[in-house]
C-alpha cells in the first residue's frame, strides 16, 4: 500500500488541473513581493493515490508596476537668454485643480524645487525677475517621471 511516488513525473490530467487552480488561487491572493521568495506551489493529488505532495516553487515578481501615488518632484533652474543662472527670481508653481500657487525663490544658481507634489494634478509653472518673465511650462499629470527637471529662461525687458 504504501508506494513511493514522484509527484513531478508521474501526474495524471486531474492532478494538473488541480495544480494549476492552486497556483492560480495563490498567484490571485498573495500580493507581489519585492524580493524573490519561496512560495508554496499548493497541495496536488499525484496520480494513482490519494496521498498529497507538497511541491516548493521559487516565485520572481514580474516587472515593477509604477506607483501612480508616488509624489512627483519638479526641479529646475531659472536662466537668462545666455543660459546664466539667475538668483533672486520668483518661481510660481500654480495648481491647476484649486488654482493654489506656492513659490520659490532660486538660489544663487538659479536653482529651484518643488517637492511632494500631487502627480494626478496638473501644475503651470513660470518664473519672475525685476519685471521680465519666463514662457509658462506645464507639469502633466500624464507625465509618468516622478523627477521632473525644467529650465525657466527670462528675457531682459523691452
Amino acid at each position: 500500500m504504501s508506494r513511493v511516488l514522484s509527484p513531478l513525473f508521474s501526474m495524471n490530467r486531474e492532478s494538473n488541473q488541480s495544480e494549476n487552480q492552486n497556483r492560480k488561487l495563490l498567484r490571485d491572493c498573495l500580493p507581489n513581493v519585492v524580493y524573490p521568495v519561496l512560495l508554496l506551489a499548493g497541495l496536488f493529488l499525484a496520480s494513482a493515490s490519494p496521498a498529497r505532495a507538497l511541491v516548493l516553487q521559487a516565485q520572481f515578481p514580474g516587472p515593477r508596476k509604477p506607483d501612480k501615488n508616488a509624489q512627483k518632484n519638479l526641479t529646475g533652474q531659472v536662466v537668462d537668454k545666455d543660459g546664466k543662472g539667475l538668483a533672486q527670481a520668483i518661481v510660481y508653481l500654480k495648481d491647476q485643480t484649486t488654482q493654489e500657487i506656492t513659490t520659490h525663490i532660486s538660489d544663487e544658481r538659479g536653482d529651484y524645487q518643488f517637492y511632494g507634489l500631487d502627480p494626478n494634478k496638473d501644475y503651470e509653472v513660470h518664473a519672475e525677475l525685476k519685471g521680465s518673465s519666463s514662457p509658462k511650462r506645464m507639469v502633466s499629470s500624464f507625465d509618468p517621471q516622478k523627477n521632473v527637471y525644467l529650465v525657466l529662461e527670462i528675457a531682459p525687458p523691452k
